[in-house]
């Protein structure tokens, strides 16, 4: 059973959560989730990170963690606040992957292991925080959507981090946004997170798909 507590608490799940001033933990009062209190690491500025007060991680492993968090937000800055944004460890199950989900604008959970590094965490990450912008604009839930929200991330992550290769691959809603930045030359990657999903159907027909109809997506 030692053995099985010590693997499950090398695998954590980061949530970020967007916060705001009013709420108690900003005050510097622990924050409660499940009803496990976790504590806010000092020295970030900006970013928080959140671990339970009876966690104790590899030093090394969250400072770098930190330092990328960092690294993204001065990326983000110039385009959208990140302000009072919170990254918060939590326990896991073994098997999980490294990886972002949305599930509101204002939260992400992270799948994170210390023990292992991911090389794309910093595209990742701003991908994420850019998708959970768009939602407080356009929170549709439909496929279309997705498409449309991942399209414009990627062109983000490119436009921002210029990687030599982008963390996933340049799929359909990659191609979608490209078709509308062709058509309207002023517009810019960190200025298109509230646009509507709707204004790109237009470019469907430009797309090597089967139907033309935004529904087949959702």
């Amino acid at each position: 059973m030692y053995v099985a507590k010590l693997l499950t608490r090398l695998y954590l799940m980061a949530l970020v959560v967007l916060t705001t001033p009013s709420q108690s933990h900003a005050t510097g009062a622990p924050m409660i989730i499940n009803e496990v209190a976790f504590k806010k690491l000092p020295g970030q500025a900006g970013l928080g990170v959140w671990l339970p007060e009876s966690f104790n991680p590899v030093k090394s492993a969250i400072t770098q963690l930190q330092r990328d968090l960092q690294s993204v937000q001065q990326l983000i800055k110039p385009h959208f606040s990140l302000v009072d944004v919170s990254v918060v460890l939590m326990p896991h199950n073994l098997r999980a992957k490294a990886n972002f989900v949305i599930h509101s604008p204002t939260t992400l959970h992270y799948h994170f292991n210390p023990a292992r590094k991911n090389r794309d965490f910093k595209q990742m990450a701003t991908s994420a925080l850019y998708r959970a912008k768009r939602q407080q604009f356009d929170n549709s839930n439909s496929a279309f959507n997705q498409l449309v929200s991942t399209g414009l991330a990627l062109h983000f992550v490119e436009a921002v981090m210029k990687p030599k290769v982008l963390f996933q691959p340049k799929a359909r809603g990659y191609q979608l946004v490209a078709r509308h930045f062709a058509q309207y030359p002023g517009s810019h990657e960190g200025d298109t997170y509230a646009l509507d999903h709707q204004l790109f159907e237009q470019h469907l027909a430009t797309l090597d798909v089967p139907s033309h109809n935004p529904h087949q997506y959702g």
